[in-house]
């Protein structure tokens, strides 16, 4: 049957509507003439999609993927009202894959922090949420020597937070010559909704919104030696003859409850939008403790290579060994951090500088040295294992497994 056939039995629907009037006939039958009409129209125009080889309903849109809104309507029938609530699709909130269902956050706005530079306001939110995620404290030897999860009690937070409070608005609050900031990561924040959630997009908007800090990152400008890569005082900068500016990022840090949601990864890139379109600089730096391996990872994921290493790098901790009510609890402690490095300049240029050629060099001559002399029984270990150590020690580099 020709596709015109399906505007043929539409015609005879019309018919047979037209066949059966409501005039003179009873307003306690007009409920049956109704039905009967809807019926020969349904029919007649189903045949027609049959035949004809189409789809029921193709003037109607199709209805998008996912949970529908509130589609609950009511069917006249015989004089009576019943509810026929339509149900989602099988693509429930449950069935939806992490990253399906991560996408519905960010549509939402739960999980899409802005990023802004704080205000006064920001800093104790702000230091609050550093000190819950760096390392502070000195406890029993393990591997490393640290504990990285401390069990701390409220006011032992509280005690730390006073102190990077102070910190943080003397670093980057404080109008200087030379540019600084604090950037902040904010999450939307739903407070007392006013009814239940009816439908799948209603979550919960009759109630009123606020704002909660849960990330921060800082940045300040430093002066360092262009040879050695030691840090100096602002007022030795000469002018690019044998010292160099460089903007130096600190205190990255996100809450526990939304880490793993790339909000360090927007902190960070923000950051570094900042400092090249509007403080004009092309290289980001920073430092982190040798044996800080999680830090070490995020920051090689995000692009920063080995720059230089401090062996003398002097940092603050909480001395657990202390009473609590002692007011020298935070003392400071010297240890081992590597100093690490980004270009910030466009293709090819900031990729070939984030390469890290002199190690790479050094290290294939010293194999091939080490090769060329018999170095297994010089070192008195496998080369395997070797650079196995070399990459356990913060090289960042990919070892390939040389023949011996």
């Amino acid at each position: 049957m020709r596709p015109s056939a399906a505007g043929a039995c539409a015609a005879l629907a019309n018919v047979s509507a037209a066949l059966l009037p409501e005039t003179g006939i009873p307003k306690a039958g007009r409920e049956w003439v109704k039905t009967l009409q809807l019926t020969a129209s349904h029919s007649f125009v189903g045949l027609g999609h049959f035949f004809g080889r189409q789809p029921f309903c193709m003037a109607r849109p199709p209805v998008p993927e996912g949970p529908p809104r509130d589609m609950s309507r009511k069917i006249q029938l015989f004089g009576r009202s019943e509810p026929q609530d339509r149900l989602p699709r099988a693509s429930t909130i449950q069935h939806l894959s992490r990253r399906q269902a991560e996408d519905l956050e960010s549509e939402s706005g739960l999980f899409r922090p802005r990023i802004e530079p704080a205000t006064d306001a920001d800093v104790r939110p702000a230091a609050e949420v550093a000190v819950r995620s760096l390392r502070w404290t000195k406890g029993p030897r393990r591997s490393t020597g640290w504990l990285d999860e401390p069990k701390f009690k409220d006011e032992d937070y509280a005690l730390l937070a006073g102190r990077e409070v102070q910190a943080y608005r003397k670093l980057y609050l404080t109008a200087t010559p030379y540019p600084s900031t604090l950037l902040v990561a904010r999450l939307r924040q739903t407070e007392a909704p006013k009814k239940e959630t009816t439908s799948w997009f209603d979550f919960g908007g009759s109630g009123s919104t606020s704002s909660k800090v849960v990330g921060c990152v800082g940045c300040e400008v430093k002066c360092f030696n262009i040879f050695t890569n030691e840090e100096l005082p602002i007022f030795r900068s000469d002018g690019g003859r044998e010292t160099v500016l460089r903007p130096v990022m600190a205190d990255l840090a996100v809450s526990s409850e939304c880490q793993g949601r790339g909000i360090g990864r927007k902190l960070v890139e923000k950051l570094e939008e900042m400092v090249l379109e509007e403080w004009g600089y092309d290289e980001l730096v920073l430092l982190v403790e040798a044996t800080n391996f999680q830090a070490r990872g995020v920051y090689e994921r995000l692009g920063y290579q080995l720059a230089g290493i401090r062996l003398g790098q002097v940092t603050t901790y909480l001395d657990a060994s202390e009473p609590r009510d002692s007011t020298s609890r935070v003392k400071e402690r010297t240890t081992v951090a590597f100093l690490l490095r980004k270009s910030l300049k466009p293709f090819p240029w900031g990729n070939l500088e984030n390469q890290n050629w002199g190690l790479l060099l050094a290290l294939l001559g010293g194999t091939a040295y080490l090769q060329s002399s018999d170095g297994e029984e010089l070192l008195g270990l496998p080369l395997e294992q070797l650079f196995r150590y070399a990459s356990d020690a913060g090289l960042a580099l990919p070892f390939p497994s040389f023949p011996v």
